[in-house]
């Protein structure tokens, strides 16, 4: 049987392989040149976020100085009195001006009568080890950092703040180290206006023979992870002393203050200053591909 012939017009093609199949092998060179336009700006802002992580340890740089121990008298008393006793005890948030540390600006800190202020949370009431603890906060300024207490005796001891000028300066006032006879003080001051941090040691008597709780001194980041969190100072058994200690390079290490031989102790005007570094400006103007060059795409 014959088949019948059709001479009539065929059916159109409604899907035109050949037009799909030019179209599908553009898409991947569509595809990677968006990428490849969205790549300078992501690059840039993966740079920039990775240079904008604050760290504590570049942030700032160290300074030690000598100068005058000014004490101060008014503003808010945390603790103290005339023969009053304090030992383990921390402020609740304390309203502060605004102060930028290590990038960020806190409007409220911590004081801890264990020599150490922190902002972002509260220490513990125990925490003697403010540099090399394991506690969480956002960071900490630690200028006698152990387990201290009121000086013994019939004398005024106090631990407060004040801000004076551009400056809150706190303050401990006849303290000592736990169980020890011995009496000193030091202030923190935060300079509002510049974001540095001073730490100076004022009056003191000749430090007792022990070598317990040696303070830690210094900056410390969110963390005591990585070295990135770490700016302090140490003074052991060598040469150096509180005027001219060295760095602290784990975050265990202490400032030795003792009598002991070899005796280490600081002289009154003493100072430590962490001066906030200019973050560098970033532009992505004229040339972002310098971050991330388009030659290193596929």
């Amino acid at each position: 049987m014959n088949k019948e012939r059709r001479t009539g017009p065929q059916p159109q093609d409604t899907c035109n392989h050949a037009n799909m199949n030019q179209s599908l092998r553009t898409v991947p060179n569509r595809l990677m040149g968006m990428l490849k336009s969205m790549a300078t700006p992501l690059c840039f802002l993966l740079v920039w976020a990775g240079a904008s992580q604050a760290q504590v340890s570049t942030n700032y740089t160290f300074a030690g100085s000598s100068g005058t121990y000014t004490e101060i008298t008014g503003g808010t008393q945390l603790w103290g009195g005339f023969g009053a006793t304090f030992d383990n005890s921390v402020s609740s948030a304390q309203t502060i001006p605004s102060f930028n540390f290590n990038g960020t600006v806190y409007t409220s800190m911590y004081v801890s009568s264990n020599g150490f202020i922190t902002f972002g949370s509260a220490p513990s009431a125990t925490n003697f080890t403010p540099i090399s603890g394991n506690e969480a906060y956002d960071g900490a300024i630690s200028a006698f950092g152990t387990d201290i207490e009121n000086r013994t005796g019939l004398n005024t001891r106090t631990i407060r703040w004040e801000t004076v000028g551009s400056e809150v300066v706190i303050q401990w006032k006849g303290v000592r180290r736990q169980n020890e006879s011995e009496n000193f003080t030091f202030q923190i001051r935060l300079n509002t206006a510049t974001n540095a941090i001073v730490i100076i040691y004022g009056p003191r008597s000749t430090p007792d023979n022990a070598t317990t709780f040696q303070p830690e001194v210094g900056l410390r980041g969110p963390s005591n992870l990585l070295l990135s969190n770490l700016n302090s100072r140490r003074v052991e058994s060598g040469a150096e002393t509180w005027a001219n200690s060295l760095a602290g390079t784990s975050f265990s290490h202490k400032v030795r203050f003792t009598n002991a031989s070899p005796a280490k102790s600081w002289t009154s005007g003493q100072i430590y200053t962490w001066s906030a570094c200019t973050p560098p400006t970033v532009s992505v103007s004229p040339s972002p591909a310098s971050y991330c060059q388009e030659g290193a795409w596929p």
